[in-house]
């Protein structure tokens, strides 16, 4: 599911036109973690992945187009991703452990893409988005995936919450690992993870 840049292609031979829109796609997200969505531009990313602007243009035509696709692709893929993983589990206790895990096995591998979308998304660019509406159906139903996992906890009796909707918002702020985690740092992304659900833990569980 990470991205990847394809290397092993054929010596001068043009590169297929997926692998490039990856190559886009992940450089943008490297300069909009970076940088911030309003500073990055587009000359910057052509200029990362040795692309002219013009050729740049066959592929993306604007800076609003890339971000759309980083963030529609790290939404439905963090959704569809964390949906199979839980899907493995019966009971709620254990579908939320695997929510947590998986939720931040995704983000690892996916880190500049992901992080760019939060980035992006809690800014200016999240009213640039050409397909806000797709976006945010994923977003829903992510946020509805948590809530039904909580739900099913109170009924099965492991979970004492009065308000889902607070706790689902508390999980979704302890989910974002990006304030604590960093590619090279010591802690990798499950770890953090797994500390933050045993802490979360201590405040739900009868």
């Amino acid at each position: 599911m990470m991205l990847k840049n394809n290397d092993a292609r054929t010596p001068g031979r043009p590169p297929k036109e997926a692998d490039q829109k990856n190559r886009i796609l992940l450089e943008a997200a490297k300069a909009i973690t970076s940088v911030g969505y309003e500073q990055c531009n587009l000359q910057d990313i052509a200029s990362a992945i040795n692309l002219s602007r013009p050729a740049l243009y066959h592929y993306f035509s604007t800076k609003q187009e890339i971000f759309t696709a980083i963030a529609l692709r790290s939404m439905k893929g963090i959704y569809q991703f964390v949906l199979s993983e839980v899907k493995q589990e019966k009971y709620a206790l254990k579908r939320l452990e695997r929510f947590f895990l998986s939720h931040a096995q995704y983000f690892d591998e996916n880190f500049w893409m992901v992080s760019a979308t939060i980035v992006g998304y809690g800014g200016v660019a999240r009213r640039d988005m050409s397909e806000r509406e797709a976006f945010e159906m994923f977003r829903m139903k992510y946020l509805g995936m948590l809530k039904k996992i909580l739900e099913d906890g109170v009924s099965e009796g492991c979970f004492e919450i009065k308000d889902i909707a607070l706790v689902s918002r508390s999980v979704f702020q302890l989910l974002n690992i990006s304030y604590w985690y960093k590619p090279d740092g010591k802690e990798g992304a499950v770890t953090i993870a797994k500390e933050n659900f045993e802490l979360l833990m201590r405040g739900i569980v009868k």
